[in-house]
């Protein structure tokens, strides 16, 4: 992965991040987090299903397996999916929505796979669970999500894990629908927000909801400037920790420039170095990340 490995993030984080190593793609969450015991991973692509390898014949396989490799690409390059890659991918190859690349990530940390099955919540709460053995046909009306359950490779403590990713539209619209979906979120709480390559969906007006969801219901946000913008993060309720460098957006996002966190940049001189390439920035001496911890949380833990 160019300007990023696990083995950096792992090492950065044990000693930037020291307290929420136990705390949305999975590999680099991982990397980060490879204690949490329970990972939530929000998109908009399809879920997908798990492939059936045992049915297919030699030339499938290998097609199934190109086509794979095709769609980690952009991960392993720039280290983030791009969406219109993924849509395109996903449509047009065997290789159909998330489940089969969640799987391979999973794999790829050495862990095993336990279950895998599509979770469901209806309109009034009712979740179901069944396994992910075919095409997802789900109710458009409910929340669709898939629970993967893995063993986590050896010399960890409390080894089982669990690893949700969820279709939901995070604009205000649509995410004030699903008042049962967010008590079950809640119930996870306090939690640790990640944040990378977020597409500054966290800018919008449209999406004040879900952001503040996120700033009331985390103990801690990691993420770059992608997320949500510095200027609700009160430094009366926050501690706030960067590193990197900031620079200017990519030219899509260009319009996201945040004057005030070019300020807090600018002003300490104390910032320390990010020792690898992250989010948009991915090279090496380009990319910015910001740490904080709820003021609330540091008194408790103390």
């Amino acid at each position: 992965m160019r300007g990023f490995s696990r083995k950096a993030g792992r090492s950065w984080t044990k000693s930037s991040l020291r307290p929420y190593v136990n705390g949305p793609d999975f590999a680099n969450v991982h990397a980060f987090f490879p204690q949490a015991r329970t990972y939530v991973l929000v998109g908009l692509e399809p879920l997908g299903e798990t492939p059936d390898f045992a049915a297919m014949k030699d030339v499938q396989f290998d097609s199934y397996l190109a086509n794979m490799k095709k769609s980690l690409v952009d991960l392993l390059n720039i280290h983030y999916f791009i969406s219109a890659h993924m849509k395109a991918e996903f449509h047009e190859t065997e290789v159909k929505g998330v489940l089969p690349i969640l799987l391979f990530t999973v794999a790829k940390n050495n862990a095993q796979v336990l279950d895998v099955c599509y979770w469901t919540m209806k309109p009034d709460g009712t979740v179901q669970a069944f396994p992910a053995l075919g095409p997802a046909n789900l109710d458009p009306a409910c929340v669709q999500g898939i629970r993967i359950t893995f063993e986590a490779a050896g010399g960890q403590e409390s080894r089982i894990r669990t690893l949700y990713y969820f279709r939901l539209n995070l604009y205000n619209h649509a995410f004030d629908q699903n008042p049962y979906f967010l008590s079950f979120l809640k119930s996870l709480a306090p939690v640790t927000t990640f944040m990378k390559s977020a597409s500054y969906v966290m800018f919008d007006p449209h999406v004040s909801a879900a952001r503040q969801f996120v700033l009331d219901q985390s103990r801690a946000i990691v993420q770059e400037d992608s997320g949500i913008p510095v200027k609700y993060l009160d430094p009366a309720l926050w501690n706030l920790r960067f590193y990197g460098v900031y620079n200017k957006p990519i030219s899509i996002f260009s319009h996201h420039y945040q004057e005030d966190l070019a300020g807090i940049y600018h002003a300490d001189k104390n910032i320390k170095p990010l020792p690898f390439g992250f989010g948009y920035h991915f090279k090496p001496g380009e990319a910015n990340l910001m740490f904080a911890e709820k003021k609330s949380v540091s008194a408790r833990e103390r």
